[in-house]
């Protein structure tokens, strides 16, 4: 049986913060208290963040992986 954390991608701390600093940036709760409108706002701003950086097409569960981080559980999207 197959862990479903061996098939997230790696995230480096950088994204974490990038949420966090987006929450209160906009005057959210922290990322795992968010509201999930608030949630969603944030995921859209940290992929646009990532875009910024040159990170053209993040990797395939990074939402998920981000959510986990933050104790969100599963997230759909992508």
């Amino acid at each position: 049986m197959t862990d479903d954390n061996d098939r997230l991608p790696f995230l480096p701390a950088e994204w974490r913060r990038s949420a966090e600093a987006i929450a209160h940036a906009m005057g959210f709760a922290p990322p795992a208290q968010a509201s999930d409108v608030e949630w969603d706002v944030i995921m859209r701003n940290v992929k646009e963040a990532a875009r910024l950086r040159g990170i053209i097409d993040p990797p395939i569960g990074w939402q998920e992986a981000l959510a986990r981080k933050f104790g969100r559980g599963q997230q759909s999207g992508g």
